[in-house]
């Protein structure tokens, strides 16, 4: 057997170009682009971790005796950086409960307060949308999008009549 077939002496390999036309290391630039990336996508989903945990880390204590919804909503509104989007129309504020929840999360809060009744609830960020369950386009997003897109529509029917 031939020991010197594994000298690596013997065998010529091919140089690897280190170096681009500017005169960077291209390992160095592979390197950074991907750092780069990297970073990005790990503050992304840190951004997107934090927001939704937010609701369910917040723990508030509310107890009140015949007071009307609306005044329930002020309260968590005040212990927390939450607020509330409704329409008085689909949203009777005006009811009367009684609410004694001690170290619950907001999700609990408004489960109880809404019991009963059809008003469903959406939290987008420090948001929370209320709604009445069954009614096609009651939420405060969905409306309010519809009412970007006629603005649109009004806008380009101006355009057209000017031309």
């Amino acid at each position: 057997m031939r020991w010197d077939m594994f000298n690596l002496f013997n065998y010529k390999f091919m140089k690897k170009k280190w170096f681009n036309d500017e005169g960077q290391p291209r390992s160095f630039l592979k390197w950074l682009l991907v750092m780069k990336l990297t970073v990005f996508i790990l503050l992304v989903t840190l951004v997107h971790v934090s927001a939704s945990v937010y609701s369910q880390q917040t723990k508030l204590s509310v107890s009140l005796k015949e007071v009307s919804v609306k005044e329930v909503l002020k309260s968590i509104e005040e212990q927390s950086s939450f607020f509330f989007l409704y329409k008085n129309e689909n949203i009777d504020v005006s009811r009367i409960v009684t609410v004694d929840i001690k170290d619950k999360s907001v999700e609990n809060i408004l489960d109880e307060i809404f019991k009963g009744t059809t008003i469903t609830y959406e939290i987008v960020n420090r948001q929370i949308v209320l709604m009445e369950n069954g009614k096609e386009g009651s939420s405060a997003f969905e409306q309010q999008h519809q009412k970007t897109v006629r603005a649109r529509q009004l806008i380009n029917q101006v355009r057209r009549c000017r031309v």
